[in-house]
């Protein structure tokens, strides 16, 4: 089997954010990083310290595993959405 490069094999970041509707800054503020970080964790320039990986999934509502592979969604909003929805 071939081993599969970095940027294949990890972080739906974005594809999360986007199934949730979460914005951008929302999720920015929640994690503690700016706007242009996650952006480049969305086009896979940058990733997140491995340290974050747990704020993140907490923060969407996912399991950690769902940040690199998809997995079965967890029920109930996550605090991002939750936030995304009172800003608008």
């Amino acid at each position: 089997m071939a081993k599969k490069s970095r940027k294949e094999a990890i972080f739906r970041i974005g594809a999360i954010l986007a199934e949730q509707g979460v914005k951008k800054q929302v999720f920015a503020e929640l994690v503690g990083v700016n706007t242009g970080t996650v952006s480049e964790w969305i086009n896979h320039k940058t990733y997140p310290e491995t340290n974050k990986l747990p704020l993140i999934a907490k923060i969407l509502n996912v399991d950690i595993r769902e940040l690199l592979i998809s997995t079965p969604t967890k029920s109930g909003k996550s605090e991002a959405q939750v936030k995304s929805h009172e800003k608008q």
